[in-house]
């Protein structure tokens, strides 16, 4: 498991990272998040540092498209950073090679000599005209765009994250898309999903802010403003074994461990913090204990039926 550790000043960001990275809920912490890593990739005097477990990652290795929820696309304004940009210049290139532009241009070149022999008549007043040779170029300022029907705010994050994909690039390609399930149907956000599976495949890198149980990755969750994933559990896995007072195995921490990722999706900021741990054996309430308490997870457990021995041990943490 990987993990990016974003910094920015005092702010730390633990976040577990895959092909499909999943911050799961709209929380004021992916807001500002995910504007930090843009701003790494994107603003080369950036403050914000991101760490791939210790090593500082090469910027200039990756390209980074975010398309936030509100995305919009201009069609008759197209800049250098446009992402319509490269069909401007596959339609300029096409256009040069035809016969009409051939033709333009063997005009333009008689038109040049025109105005030549015209500025004969302007030798009196010692000036003499000029007129620039035609280049493809002076085509690309009147090429705009006009889409075929009405287009709704999914069928823009669409086009958008389509037309980055099929841009030419050799550097790392990472998307960050931001509830792209606002204003969309289930169809739109399946098929958009959809597609995200099929660029993921092919080596692009997606960090998605979502509520959307439609799309599988690396899932992130926030739980009263601390973020969680099982990277973060997992890395404490050997120090919680080597403090609890009985043995372990893999099933049973993985057990507490699907606990605690399951009372974490659950919760919300408006619901309790507790687990329903009275439901659980007496092990995986001291796993979860400890495991939330390396966490710094404010982590409500019901401790009342638990054994004296354990509850004496679990008192030590406090």
């Amino acid at each position: 498991m990987i993990i990016w550790n974003v910094e920015n000043e005092d702010e730390i960001y633990q976040m577990e990272i895959g092909p499909i990275t999943i911050l799961k809920g709209s929380h004021n912490q992916w807001f500002q998040l995910i504007r930090y890593i843009d701003d790494f990739f994107t603003n080369k005097n950036s403050n914000v540092k991101i760490y791939e477990d210790t090593q500082l990652i090469h910027k200039k290795d990756w390209e980074c498209i975010f398309i936030p929820f509100d995305a919009h696309l201009e069609l008759d304004k197209i800049n250098s950073r446009s992402p319509l940009r490269f069909l401007v210049d596959e339609i300029m290139n096409e256009l040069s090679l035809s016969p009409v532009y051939q033709e333009l241009t063997n005009l333009w070149e008689e038109i040049i000599e025109e105005i030549h022999l015209i500025g004969e008549k302007l030798n009196k007043y010692n000036l003499r005209p000029h007129m620039n040779n035609l280049e493809i170029d002076h085509f690309k300022k009147h090429l705009v765009f006009h889409s075929i029907k009405q287009m709704m705010p999914m069928e823009y994050k669409g086009l958008l994250l389509q037309l980055y994909a099929d841009r030419l690039n050799d550097k790392k390609r990472l998307f960050i898309i931001e509830l792209p399930e606002l204003y969309s149907t289930e169809k739109q956000i399946s098929d958009y999903f959809h597609m995200v599976n099929q660029l993921s495949r092919n080596g692009m890198r997606f960090i998605i802010v979502t509520n959307s149980e439609q799309i599988k990755g690396n899932i992130n969750y926030i739980f009263d403003e601390v973020i969680i994933n099982e990277a973060l559990i997992e890395n404490i896995k050997r120090k919680v074994l080597t403090e609890i007072p009985f043995y372990c195995d893999d099933e049973l921490f993985n057990h507490a461990k699907e606990v605690l990722i399951r009372t974490v999706d659950n919760y919300n900021e408006n619901s309790s913090k507790e687990t329903n741990s009275h439901q659980q054996t007496d092990s995986i309430q001291v796993l979860l204990y400890v495991i939330s308490y390396h966490l710094n997870m404010g982590l409500n457990l019901d401790l009342t039926d638990i054994p004296t021995n354990l509850y004496a041990f679990l008192k030590t943490y406090s």
